[in-house]
């Protein structure tokens, strides 16, 4: 008769241990993720701007600015909006106007310096 394999004790331990470890890993992860969606919060006299280049015609624009305010409102609560006019259509400027005199957007000329990151999707 054929004797049953036992599972040995070391094999039992170094399951346990990859558990443990991969636990770990995962509260590290939590936790970085945690600092990492943190908002961001200026000090003092620190702004963020969010400046959009508009040229042309921008029928969107407003959709785009309100979109804009909404992650400013959780993310980003002391960012400002600036349009910048890069040749902007009549009808695209007043629209900015109205937004700029509402106080959702600033609205600036294409000309002058400013440090900009810019975001691309790829």
């Amino acid at each position: 008769m054929a004797q049953p394999e036992v599972i040995g004790l070391s094999i039992i331990m170094d399951t346990f241990a990859v558990f443990f470890i991969c636990l770990a890993l995962a509260a590290v992860c939590r936790e970085v993720k945690a600092v990492l969606r943190r908002p961001v919060r200026p000090r003092g006299a620190e702004r963020i701007d969010i400046v959009l280049g508009v040229s042309g015609d921008a029928p969107d624009l407003q959709e785009t600015v309100r979109a804009i305010a909404e992650i400013r409102g959780t993310h980003l609560p002391t960012a400002g909006i600036v349009i910048r006019d890069l040749g902007m259509s009549g009808q695209t400027r007043r629209m900015a106007e109205l937004m700029a005199g509402s106080g959702d957007a600033e609205l600036v000329s294409g000309t002058g310096n400013t440090v900009c990151m810019e975001l691309s999707d790829g």
